[in-house]
Formats: C-alpha cells, structure tokens, sequence
C-alpha cells in the first residue's frame, strides 16, 4: 500500500475540494464550467477549477503519481496505490465503503464537506490496512 501517496491525495483534495468528484474516475473540463447534480454527488453543482481537472480517488492516484489522469480508472489507480484491485475497489467504489462514510458522503452539501469526509475514509482505509 502506497500510504505516502495515499496521504498526498488527502492533502490534494483537502486544499482544493473543487478538485474531488467521486462520481467518476476522472473529469477534465473547462475551467469555469458548472458541473450538475450526480449519484454520488446529489445535488450539489461544482465549478470546475482553474485547472481544469476534477477527480475521484482513483483518478488522483493515477494522476498525482504521474499517470495519465484523463484515462484514469480503478485499474491504473489500484497499480499506482500498489494495491490489489479488489482491495483498492474498497476505496474507490463507495459501494464498497463502510456505511458511516458512504451515508455520510451522501449527504454532504458541500464540496468542502464531501473531501473531508473522503479524507476521513482514507484514514479509515489506511488505519484497516484496507480491509474495510
């Protein structure tokens, strides 16, 4: 398990919540651009950042360690985690995500409020060794 990068995507998401989506692998767009409601996202709309790039998990992971963020998915972020793909799943779907996170995530109105919690599943996610 790459904690050190792991802690890096804590401190990406952190510092620009902007950047967070969970609801895809990876969004690049226009900066500027409004982003509408999603599964995981609710309702909550989000301005694209002046980047230009929003991410999940996975996405960061790939991109943050120097991967292609645009063709990101759970494969490359599970090889860039150096983690099994069915551990990482635990990470990246929140399907798979202990329900106190998940139910938390979801009801979340903020974007701020959303990295947070990703954050905090992190935490859980290395504290377990990614068994929950």
């Amino acid at each position: 398990m790459n904690v050190k990068l792991l802690r890096k995507i804590q401190e990406h998401i952190l510092a620009e919540p902007r950047r967070f989506r969970m609801s895809g692998y990876s969004f690049v767009s226009a900066p500027g651009t409004i982003v509408g409601p999603s599964e995981y996202c609710g309702d909550i709309r989000q301005v694209v950042p002046e980047c230009g790039t929003m991410a999940c998990i996975a996405g960061w992971a790939t991109g943050l360690d120097g991967g292609d963020i645009a063709n990101a998915g759970a494969d490359t972020g599970a090889q860039h985690l150096q983690l099994p793909e069915l551990v990482a799943d635990r990470l990246f779907f929140m399907s798979q995500w202990p329900e106190k996170f998940s139910e938390a995530y979801r009801s979340a109105t903020t974007v701020a409020a959303k990295a947070q919690i990703a954050a905090e599943r992190i935490d859980h996610f290395i504290a377990t060794e990614g068994a929950e």
